[in-house]
This record gives structure tokens, C-alpha cells and sequence, in this order.
């Protein structure tokens, strides 16, 4: 209804304009008919117009995608040390060749910087610091897994030594 009464009053000036350009014949008929749809078109074009949102507004659709809950894009600065350490955990080859590899470097790293000590060259220094636990885990020498494809170290094992790494 509200459609019709905002329309009424253009609807009814293209018809007034119909009907004076008809009897008084500056232009043929033909003409005054094609002006007469062409004003009811930019009126309906116009209406139709109207019925879509600005640009600036988002219409119901967009707007319920938006309210959903979305994950971060954008993977976490740990996402490579948490793939690793979780395929650490489950592959023992993999642990073998990466997760401790890396546990080392850091192990190597804390030794050297808070003590002076070089893992490689230091080792009996190096066994005292770390602990029995923390040492088997970085030692160079540590033999490769029987089962390359059984599960790999305990969560806890991995823990206990972070936790002594961080204590040094």
C-alpha cells in the first residue's frame, strides 16, 4: 500500500503529460506514447532501485553471514613448533628427526647463553645441567626408535624437559 501511494502522484504526472501532449500535436502520437512509457519506466526502474539496500548498508543476508562466528585466518606465530610437536607426539621417526633436532638447538641455545656451556663439546657439563630426563632427550648420540612408525615421546617427557630448559 505504501508502494502505491509513494507511486500514485508520479504515475499520475506522466499521464498528465500524456494527455497535453496529445491534443495539441507539437509531436506525433506515436512519439507521445514512447515519451509516456519512457517516464513510466524511469518510474519503475526508479521503484526498483529503491528496493535494493545502498552500498554502505548491508542487506539481511550478508549481514547474518557476518554475525557468525569466525576463526582467525591468519595461523598463530606457534603454528609450525604446535604441528611439529603434535607429529612428535604420534610418529616416533618424526620425533627422531624434527621435534628433537629442535628441542636440541634450544637446549644448545639456553646452555650457551645462561652458562657458557656448548652442548657439543661440554657434554658431561652439559648431562649435569640438563638433568638425566632433559639429557636423553638432546644428547646427539641418542639411538633412532625400533618402531620408525610407532607413537613417538610422552607429552609429559616433552614437558619435563621444556620446564628444565626454561629453569636454566
Amino acid at each position: 500500500m505504501k508502494t502505491a501511494q509513494r507511486l500514485a502522484p508520479q504515475i499520475a504526472v506522466a499521464c498528465v503529460v500524456l494527455i497535453v501532449l496529445l491534443p495539441i500535436r507539437v509531436i506525433p502520437t506515436g512519439r507521445a506514447f514512447a515519451i509516456w512509457v519512457v517516464l513510466l519506466t524511469a518510474i519503475a526502474l526508479r521503484e526498483l532501485l529503491r528496493s535494493f539496500p545502498p552500498p554502505n548498508r548491508k542487506s539481511p543476508f550478508e549481514a547474518a553471514l557476518r554475525t557468525r562466528a569466525t576463526t582467525p585466518l591468519e595461523p598463530s606465530a606457534y603454528a609450525d613448533v604446535e604441528r611439529e610437536l603434535q607429529l612428535g607426539l604420534a610418529f616416533a621417526d618424526y620425533a627422531q628427526r624434527t621435534l628433537l633436532p629442535t628441542l636440541r638447538s634450544a637446549a644448545a641455545a639456553r646452555l650457551s647463553m645462561r652458562h657458557g656451556v656448548e652442548l657439543e663439546r661440554q657434554p658431561d657439563v652439559a648431562r649435569r645441567l640438563l638433568g638425566e630426563q632433559a639429557w636423553d632427550l638432546v644428547r646427539a648420540d641418542r639411538p633412532p626408535p625400533a618402531d620408525s612408525l610407532g607413537p613417538g615421546l610422552r607429552e609429559e617427557e616433552i614437558a619435563a624437559a621444556v620446564t628444565r630448559l626454561e629453569s636454566l
